[in-house]
């Protein structure tokens, strides 16, 4: 059983002696507001996505161009292509949608 006099007196002493901590912004000092983190996250995911999306139809066109007309490969490179532009789509809208979002709200 733990002794609740011990805890009293912790907690008597950081009364006296206050702690204080500080944490830097990780997005830098002009980001202070939860919309400008918002839209470095969406900038951010634009910037790491626009890659992805290349690689990703180029490895769909090559898996239709080397399946030798083999049915099953041609349409897992169409389901490829198909899931990037599907994928693409929602995250251009992302973008779309914080600044609706923003302009909504007055931000």
């Amino acid at each position: 059983m733990k002794n609740p006099f011990k805890r009293i007196i912790y907690q008597r002493i950081l009364l006296f002696f206050p702690v204080t901590i500080t944490v830097e912004n990780p997005l830098g000092p002009e980001t202070k507001e939860v919309s400008q983190i918002i839209g470095e996250i969406t900038g951010w995911l634009l910037r790491i996505g626009a890659p992805i999306v290349t690689i990703m139809i180029l490895w769909g066109a090559f898996q239709i161009m080397s399946s030798g007309g083999d049915t099953e490969k041609i349409t897992k490179g169409r389901q490829i292509i198909t899931w990037t532009v599907v994928a693409t789509i929602i995250l251009l809208l992302s973008g779309g949608i914080v600044n609706i979002i923003r302009t909504g709200l007055g931000i």
